[in-house]
């Protein structure tokens, strides 16, 4: 099978992987640089697991910035570029997923289409209306940053979006469906196949629960902290409890990341007219939690007694082993120190830049940890050992 996807991010590049096995495979992007990279046999960003993938299976992939080589005799077109959420118009910009589209469809107007991207509820049902396209399938992707080829390859649901008044997309569904199944690892894998708007909807509240999780622990640390109680006691008392379960609760400087901050927006700009309060809550918890952060940083830092105190950010990604600082809430936290007037250095080896925002990156961990007398950090991993006595952190449990 010959199969095209636009698109070197992460969903892109592990749905390369995934696939390559037994298909022919061919990255599509904008990005010279990433092209380049894939067709030299590197890797365009951290991945888990995927340089031993790629090792193991042998496998060459091929990229490109030009599509129109590969169109004509594709079997699938797979579209994983960005949906970024534009808070003018209180939507996200489908404007790259409808481009690449009117790509496709001015060489090749019978491949079908699986759109990755996340998209607004509705869009996959006007687009295809509007432009009587028949052939589109919406494919929600639920992949964690940093290790998306593992997720690809292990995933925990498949849901396949279409037409369902449309018997060619139901009959297509049904190979695709099957396609993935031989292609992960998981072969028990749930497969829903539904319609458009619900697989949209799936795909939004999916995230704006784990949004929602994060949000209420990072409430509750800020409550129990406020108290000067242990918060890992009170949450594993929480825990304990199997209807809430002891997962996905290690408190954090607030929600963040490329996909939850945008899919709660749009989620909540979706809603429009139906009365809701949970969902704008999520929202504006993640500023409320952010605000927190640094009130408690000023009491630290004030408990010091120094001056010309000198605030140390450890690492801008949010997750350990991630090269990723997208709407990270570190650089939230940041920003906020920055405009009360602290001065600030950083910590982020995987910055070519020697400075970020108009504070110096200092790139080697000893210098960086000497230069600070405050080093806040996110997550704490081993680097931070022999500095721990200096470290503000809500990191619990050491993981993410």
């Amino acid at each position: 099978m010959k199969i095209i996807i636009f698109g070197i991010g992460y969903v892109g590049f592990s749905n390369a992987l995934l696939l390559s096995k037994g298909s022919d495979v061919v990255l599509i992007d904008i990005d010279a640089s990433r092209v380049e990279c894939i067709n030299h046999g590197g890797l365009p960003f951290y991945d888990e697991g995927a340089k031993e993938f790629i090792l193991e299976n042998k496998i060459a992939l091929k990229a490109d910035t030009d599509s129109k080589p590969y169109l004509t005799d594709a079997d699938i077109a797979i579209i994983a570029v960005p949906t970024n959420y534009d808070e003018t118009s209180n939507n996200f910009d489908v404007s790259k997923v409808v481009g690449v589209i009117k790509e496709i469809r001015n060489i090749n107007k019978e491949v079908p289409i699986v759109i990755r991207s996340t998209v607004p509820v509705g869009f996959c049902d006007s687009y295809a209306l509007n432009n009587e396209d028949n052939k589109i399938v919406y494919l929600p992707e639920f992949l964690r940053e940093g290790k998306g080829l593992v997720d690809a390859l292990n995933p925990n649901r498949i849901i396949i979006g279409i037409n369902e008044n449309n018997n060619d997309l139901k009959d297509f569904s049904l190979v695709l469906k099957d396609f993935l199944l031989n292609s992960v690892d998981n072969k028990y894998v749930e497969t829903l196949i539904v319609s458009y708007k619900e697989a949209e909807v799936i795909k939004l509240f999916s995230n704006t629960y784990l949004a929602l999780r994060i949000a209420y622990f990072n409430e509750l640390d800020s409550y129990v902290n406020k108290l000067n109680l242990d918060s890992e006691k009170v949450i594993r008392g929480v825990c304990l409890d199997p209807r809430i379960g002891d997962f996905y609760n290690n408190p954090s400087f607030g929600y963040g990341g490329y996909c939850l901050p945008k899919d709660t927006k749009q989620l909540l700009a979706n809603f429009n007219t139906i009365p809701q309060n949970l969902i704008k809550a999520v929202v504006d918890s993640n500023l409320t939690r952010k605000e927190y952060i640094v009130s408690d940083i000023e009491n630290k830092i004030n408990s010091l007694n120094i001056d010309n105190p000198v605030i140390g950010i450890y690492r801008l990604s949010m997750k350990k082993d991630s090269d990723n600082f997208r709407n990270s809430s570190v650089i939230d936290i940041l920003d906020l120190l920055s405009k009360k007037g602290y001065k600030l250095v950083v910590y982020e080896p995987n910055l070519k830049e020697n400075n970020f925002k108009g504070h110096i990156n200092i790139k080697d961990i000893k210098s960086f940890a000497n230069s600070s007398s405050l080093i806040v950090a996110n997550r704490i991993d081993g680097n931070l050992k022999p500095y721990l006595y200096k470290v503000y952190t809500r990191d619990l449990y050491h993981k993410d």
